[in-house]
């Protein structure tokens, strides 16, 4: 798989960027849009392959994200939630069933609060450079992999 496209946010080229992507052989591009409903949003989602949404496990967080979830479900887009920055606690179990009862998929990895996180982005670190065997980075790889079996399941449901 070829991975070498990351892209910013609020592009008015976007598809153009995504297309000249494609045909250089990249198999998958990131694109971080800003958290917000807008027309670049709406775009991006018709372009994507999946939308993934994080958020908190508090309501006004949970409430934010109808506006993005309603985005992608217009697009026919793939969507999933990652519950992120929970703290120790049901909230994140409470989160997902909220979630669930609205038909919106959660993923089944958790980012939890933790101050591995936050040091490492003090000096530009990732948490597997700040602290390789800690959970914050057995998060982000539990994390990875989820996305990975996901996207994987998705592009192969998509195949003639």
């Amino acid at each position: 798989m070829n991975l070498s496209v990351i892209l910013a946010s609020a592009s008015p080229r976007r598809a153009a960027l995504l297309h000249q992507a494609e045909t250089a052989g990249i198999d998958l591009a990131i694109v971080d849009t800003a958290p917000h409903s807008n027309s670049d949003a709406a775009i991006t989602a018709q372009l994507a392959d999946l939308v993934l949404i994080p958020c908190r496990p508090a309501r006004f967080d949970l409430e934010a994200i109808a506006s993005t979830v309603e985005i992608a479900r217009l697009a026919n887009a793939p969507t999933a939630v990652v519950i992120n920055a929970a703290p120790r606690g049901r909230l994140a179990g409470e989160a997902r069933a909220v979630l669930e009862r609205q038909g919106v998929r959660v993923l089944d990895a958790v980012i939890h609060q933790r101050v591995a996180y936050s040091h490492a982005v003090i000096d530009g670190r990732s948490v597997h450079e700040y602290e390789p065997d800690g959970k914050a980075a057995a998060e982000i790889d539990a994390l990875y992999n989820t996305i990975t079996k996901y996207l994987v399941t998705l592009l192969r449901s998509k195949r003639p």
